[in-house]
């Protein structure tokens, strides 16, 4: 009912009152309580879970999408990681390797540049590359 949020241009135009007052409108519930509110409403909703959650969730679980991938570099290990949920003539699609750390493959790249390792290791020195 409030003007400031009567159509969706109004909404944008007040976005910081309109998330404020969302806020305000949603910490009175828990957040079972408010999703299935949500959904008995047909409001398309769903809960925003850390990581720990999000692997716990029984459709993750179902679907087999946790995969640990072998930690990128020196490290060894694994790194928890999500599988893309499509599947490709019925096969997942999966990551062979983690995502790379911060400039393991710095100095490769630019060696196929053509940067010398001296001029590598003055943008290191001065904190520009890792």
């Amino acid at each position: 009912a409030d003007p400031l949020f009567a159509t969706n241009a109004d909404r944008v135009k007040n976005r910081a009152a309109f998330i404020a007052a969302l806020e305000m409108a949603t910490r009175r519930f828990a957040s079972a309580d408010l999703l299935a509110s949500l959904d008995a409403s047909q409001v398309p909703a769903a809960p925003i879970n850390n990581l720990a959650q999000a692997f716990a969730d029984p459709q993750v679980i179902h679907r087999g999408m946790r995969i640990d991938l072998p930690a990128a570099g020196a490290a060894g290990g694994t790194v928890p990681s999500v599988r893309s949920p499509m599947l490709l003539a019925g096969q997942a699609l999966t990551a062979e390797r983690a995502a790379p750390r911060l400039g393991e493959h710095t100095a490769a790249i630019l060696g196929e540049l053509d940067m010398r390792s001296g001029e590598m290791a003055r943008l290191r020195e001065a904190g520009i590359i890792g």
